[in-house]
């Protein structure tokens, strides 16, 4: 993420052009677009780059001076670098200070440390945190993002940087100057990378093989390997050709398609993707040096100048990310991210030309009043487009306690007041009293509780109680499941403390309402990364810990649910589209299951077996994301289940 080059290698815009394209879909893939799932690869972008330029220019030194000069090598690296990274370790002090919550605040003085010493991602391979924290039911678990989460890459390429150039010098002195001994020296280096990742990728540690740095070299060498290759002038000039050009932007446009579909998580990133690549990244950047169309696009004057503070740009994104966030802001995701690049954009104008350019040539930049106007004049707009849309966050993080019975407190009154998804409670008929309707075939009033596939099916629960004289008060919430606390969603802790307070809500529709029946569903947010108060990490399904905890936590709303004699009715979940959502659905399957065989007031219904078995009922019954009930399907499966229901 450097762009500093000697005298004896030419500078080449095309080179910023591809640091603007690779932090764009860094920050893209952060902002958590579905079209950027692999933008994460960005990061290895960098990683071939710099090899590619930091081995370019200790070769170019090597053949002027006979040498390197290592610790005037180190002192460029530290001017250009330092600067900016000790910019954004305040960043993310200020936003641990004002807006973190507590638990990344305990943390941030090893995180900030880590970062400060370039070792952060050590640290967080150690602490099991990181990229691999996304919903899956295979890649467990993690803590809530830190504000120097991303400087884990840059403790990777500053540590190649520190330890690359002896590598060098050794292999000079090993192969007595000879070019293709020395070559082939790096490429036995990179085999060994290569050959360690697929190894604890193959072993179950993907985490060690994401983070590590010896992993991660082979990126950083394959671009050092280009660099030697390119040395000789004879083969610089034999490809650099419009040839190269356009094979670059093949090579371009098949990064671009996995930057769109890649997965972080994958043990195949291991097992020859990431390689492949760093390779294709070769080639763009031949391509980007070579005469033609991939040079021409990619030293437009705007993605060069992206790319000069492209290393700006990521060192301030993420606290910027963290605090401007959609529950602070309250906006839609385009809007949120041109916000947030808005003022990240304007934090890594004003570095770059105040602090890090400065400091990186020992005097005032050579800037005209235009040239840093622009950065003042985005600073304004970013500043007053946060101050017209942020509003501060909210001061409850902990969980409303279970109550089941007793008056509403001041906390149950407010938390039902705030909670603006609940509905109204249906008209009851008063001369049908309860000890009657109980009586009856079918149930006089049912309660729907649940996330939003209980919403959903929730509603062609309440059309048939409509067409059946029976209330139904459907209360399945969105973004609300039954285990209470934070829950890591994409790359972030989300808490909602009315999702926290169901024991307060449910309890006091129950005593107003008296239903007969309580139809229980909450498939999608039960299987989320959780972390419980007191434990210090994320933690998944299938985790022994998690899973007791969702036992007890299933008890509890049981006990809220039966306080007053309904039937509970407890629904499992049905088959989910895509391979995770499949896999977390037989996952908690599991733990409803186990629930119900210990609990004899539950009554288990089987919504799986009904859905999901060889006739492929589901496909017919589901919406179109693939887990939520159609308007016709929720009318299909609320009347074979409420006819169970009587049945039974």
């Amino acid at each position: 993420m450097q762009t500093d080059q000697s005298r004896s290698f030419a500078y080449e815009p095309g080179l910023d052009g591809l640091r603007a394209v690779a932090v764009a879909a860094v920050l893209a893939f952060h902002a958590e677009f579905a079209w950027a799932r692999g933008g994460f690869l960005g990061v290895s972008t960098f990683f071939t780059l710099s090899g590619f330029l930091i081995t370019s220019l200790l070769l170019a030194e090597h053949t002027r001076s006979g040498g390197v000069a290592l610790v005037a090598f180190w002192g460029r690296r530290a001017r250009r670098l330092l600067p900016a990274a000790f910019l954004g370790i305040a960043a993310a002090s200020a936003y641990i200070a004002f807006a973190a919550p507590g638990e990344v605040a305990d943390a941030f003085v090893g995180d900030g440390l880590a970062a400060l010493f370039d070792v952060a991602n050590w640290r967080f391979w150690l602490q099991g945190d990181g990229y691999l924290s996304t919903f899956s039911a295979a890649t467990g678990v993690t803590t809530s993002p830190s504000p120097v989460l991303h400087f884990w890459s840059l403790a990777i390429e500053e540590q190649f940087y520190f330890a690359f150039p002896l590598v060098l010098l050794g292999l000079w002195r090993v192969t007595r100057h000879s070019r293709t001994a020395f070559a082939a020296g790096l490429a036995a280096l990179t085999g060994g990378s290569i050959a360690l990742g697929w190894w604890l990728s193959a072993s179950g540690d993907v985490g060690r093989a994401y983070f590590g740095t010896d992993t991660r070299a082979a990126e950083l060498l394959i671009g050092a390997l280009l660099a030697v290759g390119l040395a000789a002038p004879a083969v610089r000039r034999s490809v650099m050709t419009r040839s190269a050009s356009w094979i670059g932007i093949a090579a371009l446009g098949l990064c671009a398609a996995a930057w769109r579909v890649a997965r972080h998580d994958a043990v195949g990133l291991f097992r020859g993707g990431l390689v492949l690549h760093a390779a294709l990244i070769g080639l763009v950047i031949v391509g980007a040096m070579a005469p033609g169309p991939l040079r021409t696009c990619l030293s437009l004057r705007p993605l060069v100048a992206a790319g000069r503070i492209s290393y700006g740009l990521y060192v301030f994104h993420w606290p910027v990310f963290l605090w401007a966030d959609a529950a602070r802001t309250g906006l839609a995701p385009l809007p949120l991210f041109a916000l947030r690049m808005s003022i990240t954009t304007a934090i890594a104008a004003l570095s770059y030309w105040l602090v890090e350019q400065p400091i990186r040539r020992g005097r005032a930049p050579r800037a005209t009043r235009r040239s840093v106007a622009p950065a003042w004049i985005a600073t304004g707009v970013a500043v007053a487009v946060a101050a017209a849309v942020a509003v501060p966050p909210s001061t409850v993080f902990e969980p409303v306690a279970a109550r089941t019975t007793g008056p509403l407190t001041a906390t149950d009154r407010a938390i039902l007041a705030v909670d603006r998804q609940l509905p109204a409670m249906p008209t009851l008929d008063s001369s049908r009293p309860l000890s009657s309707a109980r009586a009856r075939t079918r149930p006089a009033r049912v309660l729907v509780v649940g996330d939003s596939v209980a919403l959903t099916l929730g509603r062609g629960i309440e059309r048939w109680g409509m067409a059946n004289g029976v209330a139904v008060w459907n209360l399945g919430r969105r973004t609300c499941g039954i285990p209470r606390g934070p829950i890591h969603v994409g790359l972030r802790e989300v808490h909602s403390p009315e999702c926290s307070g169901w024991p307060t809500i449910w309890s006091a529709a129950i005593d107003g309402f008296d239903p007969d029946v309580i139809v229980v569903l909450s498939p999608i947010w039960d299987a989320m990364p959780h972390r419980a108060q007191g434990w210090r990490r994320m933690r998944a399904i299938g985790d022994p810990v998690f899973d007791r905890w969702l036992q007890s936590e299933y008890s509890v709303a049981a006990d809220v649910l039966g306080a007053r004699g309904a039937r509970v009715v407890w629904l499992d979940a049905p088959c989910g589209q895509g391979r995770q959502l499949a896999a977390a659905g037989r996952l908690l399957n599991d733990q409803i299951h186990r629930f119900a065989r210990r609990r004899a007031d539950i009554e288990l219904v089987s919504l799986r077996d009904r859905l999901c078995g060889a006739t492929g009922r589901w496909a017919a019954t589901r919406d179109s994301d693939g887990f939520h009930f159609s308007d016709p399907g929720a009318d299909l499966v609320g009347r074979w289940l409420m006819d169970e229901i009587a049945a039974r």
